[in-house]
């Protein structure tokens, strides 16, 4: 797909054209999966990112006019930015999920020491 042919389906896509999008989809699709899935290396996860993208691509054609210059390098940064976000929450929510283990572990310590 040409630079000029995404713009355009990016331009459907505003004019509610949904075929627009599903042409993007189709043909960056396993570019954005296999990405995340180097990033994330995790299938579950993957399918999260590539879905999110989608969307925030979705969500830029509605937001933003602005042309595109290099569809092929703007849906990997987009892509990469998606798979790191995830990945960060998936970290904190680990840690909140250790911290409330943890604290539920020194309650029962406590509670059997009275």
């Amino acid at each position: 797909m040409t630079e000029k042919q995404f713009n355009q389906c990016l331009e459907r896509y505003r004019q509610e054209d949904r075929e627009g999008l599903e042409e993007i989809y189709k043909k960056f699709r396993s570019t954005v999966y296999y990405s995340a899935l180097e990033i994330v290396k995790n299938e579950p996860m993957t399918e999260d990112v590539t879905s999110t993208v989608f969307v925030n691509i979705a969500l830029h054609a509605i937001r933003n006019s602005d042309y595109i210059e290099s569809p092929k390098a703007w849906i990997s940064q987009v892509t990469r930015n998606t798979a790191l976000k995830l990945i960060s929450k998936e970290r904190q929510n680990d840690r909140e999920e250790l911290s409330e283990e943890l604290v539920a572990d020194v309650s029962q310590s406590d509670n059997r020491e009275l």
